[in-house]
């Protein structure tokens, strides 16, 4: 099948597009599109292209009317994947706007049935890229960090922050964007690498609408403890704190945890060896075959 994808406009080494177009082509289909890898240029690479479906990922920044276009023009399918919560900013209105211009909508985020269904939508949740993120075996310097958190400075994380600054040790190490002048981005391998070299990696849900990235990520790759606050979906995906991950519920109950860890390997090496099998089958690769079994009937 060919597979028109129009991904996010923001250059990232590391997206959700890039994910789903490696997941498409691990399963034998063609695609095209907007791609931040290759910054090929989508209004008219379709052209030649002929796509038998759009993919759509949040939709935002684009000129939407390209959808009934190539719907007539092509008879193809359409799809928009929504990447973030409802009730952040005017994401509710543009998803209720813009679901009459596609055939399918699907969420990563979880809601209730009852919401799914007001929407015509399928809860889809991120996963990880088993061709990036996995394990990459033994380290010449094992355990670089003792605590790490990787992601983007938001409301909520502030705490994070100051525990950076802390007098007390460990002090959490910290890469992403928007903390300060002075904080590194990491992407893909650099990113597995710290993930793998560290002792407990942080995660924390921005409007904790279903389990991030970096949650499903930590696991796979299986270097150190994943400590993260807990969200809904987590159950329904058959993931369980204390078993797969160590989990929080305030700063101050996180700091106390990455104190107790740090004090009980065995229980860490424990977690990390469950995690590693929970994650196993919550790849993109998957949740692609899941897209298509719903767009194929």
């Amino acid at each position: 099948m060919n597979i028109f994808i129009i991904g996010s406009r923001f250059a990232y080494p590391e997206t959700m597009s890039l994910f789903l177009d490696n997941a498409f082509k691990s399963l034998g289909h063609t695609t095209a599109g907007y791609c931040e890898r290759t910054g090929s240029s989508w209004p008219k690479s379709y052209v030649s292209f002929k796509p038998d479906l759009l993919l759509v990922i949040k939709g935002k920044g684009y000129d939407n009317t390209i959808v009934p276009r190539m719907k007539e023009r092509y008879g193809c399918k359409t799809i928009l994947y929504f990447p973030d919560p409802l009730d952040d900013g005017d994401n509710d209105s543009f998803v209720r706007q813009q679901r009459k211009l596609y055939d399918y909508l699907f969420l990563a985020c979880w809601y209730p049935q009852d919401v799914l269904d007001v929407l015509k939508a399928h809860w889809l949740p991120v996963a990880y890229d088993h061709t990036i993120h996995h394990s990459r075996g033994q380290t010449v310097n094992p355990h670089i960090h003792e605590v790490v958190f990787v992601g983007t400075k938001r409301n909520g994380r502030e705490w994070i922050g100051r525990s950076a600054h802390a007098t007390w040790s460990p002090i959490i190490s910290i890469y992403g964007n928007e903390w300060n002048k002075y904080t590194k981005d990491v992407y893909l391998d650099e990113k597995c690498g710290i993930y793998q070299n560290a002792k407990i990696i942080l995660n924390h849900h921005y409007l904790a609408k279903g389990p991030n990235h970096r949650f499903f990520e930590v696991l796979a790759v299986g270097g150190g403890m994943l400590l993260s606050d807990v969200c809904p979906g987590m159950e329904e995906l058959g993931f369980q704190p204390d078993r797969d991950f160590a989990y929080y519920v305030t700063p101050d109950d996180a700091i106390s945890k990455i104190e107790y860890y740090l004090h009980n390997p065995e229980k860490m090496r424990s977690i990390i060896q469950k995690g590693v099998e929970t994650v196993k089958p919550h790849t993109f690769r998957a949740r692609v075959q899941q897209m298509m079994k719903v767009v194929e009937g």
